[in-house]
């Protein structure tokens, strides 16, 4: 079952700039008393991140997940050596697990005051020699010397944080293009800042513009698509 995702510092530009934006649109910088503002500006990058976090199924700024739970099957206890124990989370490039940040791996034990035990606390983290070990490139967490109960449905809760800290050319000219694009559709001086600049070019622009992004966009998807195939 999915958690909820939510962005770390949702009110943060990251992907682009309201400066970016001004100069993709060849104007003025935005400033307090500018039409856009600048505060408004930065908004619509806003919306544009969370836009393209949701669209792409992957971000490039930290999210956090709350509650994500997963089900060990029994067929996933077998003992071998490429037969490990574990679990696929929904995303990838995952957060190293740390309890003061909020980190959570919790297995359901059916005692105490919640019912599971938060093994980051409990356990010990260590590919070698520890009880469980991560994949954090992959997002996998591997069981290694001791195994969650597998009779308890959705009996494991993750909470985990992930995100590339690298924002791509490609990802900034999509959200610099999508606030420009809410820019040009609410405020329209900028699509009539020159004479000789007619509504048929402006709508020919906007139209290049997002399918640039609709094809960008569907290939990141398509790209951290997970398979959902059953880790034996």
């Amino acid at each position: 079952m999915p958690g909820i995702d939510t962005v770390t510092s949702p009110t943060t530009a990251v992907y682009t700039t309201a400066a970016k934006v001004a100069a993709f649109l060849q104007v003025d910088a935005f400033t307090t008393t500018s039409i856009p503002t600048q505060a408004q500006v930065e908004d619509m990058i806003f919306r544009a991140q969370d836009e393209i976090d949701r669209r792409a199924g992957h971000a490039w700024r930290e999210h956090k997940v709350t509650n994500e739970y997963r089900t060990m099957f029994p067929t996933e206890f077998r003992i071998g050596f490429w037969a490990q124990p574990r679990i696929q989370l929904d995303r990838y490039n995952v957060k190293t697990f740390s309890s003061v940040s909020g980190d959570k791996l919790e297995v359901f034990t059916a005692s105490g005051a919640s019912g599971y035990d938060d093994w980051i606390v409990t356990k010990t983290e260590n590919r070698a020699t520890g009880d469980f070990w991560v994949d954090y490139e992959d997002g996998e967490v591997h069981f290694r010397r001791s195994y969650p109960l597998f009779k308890y449905q959705r009996g494991i809760r993750v909470t985990y944080r992930y995100g590339d800290t690298v924002v791509p050319k490609w990802i900034e000219d999509i959200a610099t293009k999508m606030t420009a694009m809410e820019i040009m559709a609410n405020f329209k001086q900028y699509a009539f800042s020159t004479p000789e600049v007619t509504k048929s070019n402006i709508d020919s622009t906007l139209r290049m513009w997002k399918e640039e992004m609709e094809r960008q966009l569907e290939e990141q998807r398509w790209i951290t698509r997970r398979r959902r195939v059953r880790l034996i």
